[in-house]
């Protein structure tokens, strides 16, 4: 089933929260409530909550309306119930505005859980940190049809000082208001409720602040609901649940089946145009924006939802007669789904009452393995074990447990998941996600490469979203930048924090603020030792170190870090670290014949200038120096020099040409030097000399 609503056309200011989502999941210390007439327990006519704390904590409840506060004191992972009575309620609930709203705070991070205690119609809902409603002014509400004694309702709370316009443009008749879109100004802390006129669902209507970027939160449920496909499933039970803005909306879901019953409804809701969703991978529906879908499934196995834009997922338990369970335990009760791409490793769930309840906790995760979940210290035991989907590529594992009779308990996980928590009592139900982290999809930027491995390689940064002309780059360094696609270099290896700001024209909005990690690597450094030349006939062995992490490719084809040549070879070596950085060595080998090498001497020379047999020549060859030392018969030095680079002895003292040698016999000692060997040759004789002086 299909239905639509066109948007309200306002405008809009988007930005992120972004981090917080992903580290924390529900996790906060400051949260907002309000309520329908739907969880208005009839004997008080009292908002109450859940509070879990994870560590010793004080927590504060102030009514805005009347100012009154009141202080509760918790205990790590002991859940508190908290309340206001209807005496501190300025006004009777109606439709329209009044002052019910209720803000809680808390020093340390804590889960709050809002509860319509009402025997026999129970629901309850995870309140959302402010931190998601940060920027959260664009909502499309899910919900299901009430009767017309008591008929579905939403109720929208202003959390900002000052006055907040919202329009509203309702998919059914509203009490009170002609058909169409209408705008309301709601005052800090005051609640505007919806009631429909009639039978039907809000699902579909959108509700956007206008003109400014202040902040609501929005509830949605009825004071009678059913869902089933037949007479047999007309048990009626209020519902109560506070919706997600659309800034969360997501690509990828995993649906959760309801622990002990035999099927449940999920709603799909488009934020744009052309939006194609599938189930397990076949086409389901196509919507466009504002348009919801009903998808009525029967069974117990998990399956994934997936579209090619951004949609809101909830999900509603059937009415009693439909729900399977044995003893007919179950009922309306309607729940956020999450992002299956996004989850949480620690997360709490308070309840207020169990005593007529038995209690399911559902784990989902994408993982490769499946999820190690301890429950206040105890490791999970999912009944039957945990089952595994494969869709894409991705694989998901599911599982779930009964919760003992403790009312509150803490959940650990090895790898990110996301918690739903069902309690199934005698014709009637509550259910919530108390577990998930959700992630701002309207701003954000990519960065290429993935990582660089010197720091003079740059990266390029590139901001998207709906709005990014007014925007700051923070590299994490002392650095900024405000072009866009911005190409930066760091000037040292490090992991950095780069930020990107998108401002908005309105005053009243904050900077949308996306942080990513950024890793800036040094190349490995050179292992093979300079080129050689070896003599030939004999091994050459190298060795390159071991290094942790660091793996070698030769460009013949080998790994071995042990190598021996006994050829000449010119090699390249790939060297890749655990950063997966590469630095390309090398090394030539060339080998030389090394037994070749000669001296040449004559025995005589005639320095007299006719042009024939003036100097002493040495000829050499294989040698890298030939130092030779030449005397006279009483031992005094003639000339000391190395033949391969100084002149040849010309007959003359120190060879400087000014006195002249006597004919006679002189001596010389000649030590040759062969660097590849590392070898030397000493060689001793005498030189005539005739034609001198």
């Amino acid at each position: 089933m299909i239905k639509h609503a066109s948007l309200f056309a306002v405008i809009l200011c988007f930005a992120t929260q972004g981090v917080f989502g992903q580290n924390k999941g529900f996790m906060g210390r400051e949260f907002w409530a309000t309520f329908t007439e739907n969880i208005v327990k009839p004997e008080d006519t009292a908002l109450h909550v859940v509070l879990v704390s994870s560590t010793d904590d004080t927590i504060q409840m102030r009514h805005i309306g009347t100012g009154s506060v009141k202080i509760y004191v918790t205990k790590a992972n002991v859940p508190r119930r908290a309340y206001f009575n209807r005496v501190l309620w300025l006004n009777q609930l109606s439709v329209g505005a009044q002052p019910t709203g209720v803000r809680i705070t808390s020093k340390r991070d804590i889960q709050v859980f809002a509860v319509n205690p009402a025997s026999g119609s129970s629901d309850n809902t995870v309140l959302l940190p402010t931190d998601y409603l940060e920027f959260g002014q664009d909502y499309i509400v899910s919900g299901l049809a009430g009767i017309a004694s008591r008929p579905a309702q939403v109720a929208i709370l202003a959390i900002d000082p000052g006055v907040t316009t919202v329009g509203i443009l309702p998919s059914i008749p509203v009490t009170g208001f002609s058909i169409g879109g209408f705008q309301i100004n709601l005052n800090y802390g005051t609640t505007f409720l919806l009631s429909a006129l009639d039978t039907g669902s809000f699902a579909g209507s959108t509700i956007q602040v206008i003109n400014s970027c202040k902040r609501v939160a929005v509830f949605t449920g009825g004071k009678c609901n059913s869902n089933g496909n037949s007479i047999s499933c007309d048990g009626c039970d209020a519902t109560f649940e506070q919706l997600i803005p659309t800034l969360y909306y997501a690509k990828s879901y995993l649906v959760p089946a309801v622990p002990d019953n035999n099927g449940h409804t999920i709603q799909i809701v488009a934020k744009y145009n052309n939006t194609d969703i599938t189930l397990n991978g076949a086409p389901l529906v196509s919507l466009n924006a504002g348009e919801y879908y009903d998808y009525n499934y029967n069974g117990n196995s998990d399956y994934l939802i997936e579209a090619n834009n951004p949609v809101g997922l909830t999900q509603s338990t059937l009415s009693f007669g439909c729900a399977g369970h044995p003893q007919q335990f179950g009922d309306p009760s309607i729940l956020n789904i999450a992002n299956s791409e996004e989850g949480v490793k620690e997360a709490y769930l308070g309840l207020y009452d169990d005593a007529f309840y038995q209690q399911y906790a559902k784990i989902t995760c994408q993982s490769s393995t499946p999820p190690i979940i301890n429950i206040n210290g105890i490791p999970m035991v999912p009944i039957g074990g945990y089952q595994s989907l494969t869709q894409g590529g991705k694989t998901y594992y599911t599982g779930y447990t009964k919760l003992p009779t403790r009312k509150s308990y803490k959940f650990t996980s090895s790898t990110p998941f996301q918690g739903y928590y069902y309690g199934m009592g005698n014709k009637e139900s509550v259910a919530t996600c108390f577990a998930a982290a959700l992630v701002n999809r309207n701003t954000d930027f990519n960065f290429d490469p993935k990582f660089v491995c010197d720091p003079s390689e740059p990266f390029t940064f590139t901001a998207i979203g709906d709005s990014v002309s007014n925007i700051k780059w923070e590299f994490g360094d002392g650095n900024s930048a405000a072009n866009n696609p911005s190409i930066y270099s760091f000037a040292n290896p490090g992991i950095y924090k780069v930020k990107l700001l998108s401002f908005r024209s309105s005053p009243f909005c904050k900077a949308d603020t996306i942080e990513k990690t950024v890793s800036v690597y040094k190349r490995p450094a050179n292992v093979l030792p300079p080129d050689t030349m070896p003599c030939v006939g004999t091994f050459y062995k190298l060795t390159i170190p071991t290094i942790s992490g660091t793996s070698y490719l030769w460009s013949d084809g080998g790994s071995s870090l042990d190598r021996t040549f006994l050829t000449s070879k010119n090699l390249k070596l790939t060297i890749t670290d655990s950063n997966n950085c590469q630095t390309i060595d090398s090394i030539n080998i060339q080998y030389q014949e090394c037994n070749f090498q000669t001296l040449k001497l004559a025995n005589v020379f005639t320095p007299n200038k006719d042009g024939k047999n003036d100097e002493w020549r040495i000829i050499s060859e294989g040698y890298s120096s030939v130092k030779t030392v030449i005397y006279n018969r009483w031992g005094q030095l003639v000339y000391s020099y190395d033949a391969l680079i100084d002149p040849q002895w010309n007959g003359t003292m120190h060879n400087k040409g000014f006195t002249k040698c006597p004919d006679g016999v002189y001596y010389y000692s000649i030590v040759a030097y062969n660097k590849f060997q590392n070898a030397e040759r000493l060689v001793k004789g005498s030189i005539q000399l005739i034609g001198g002086n």
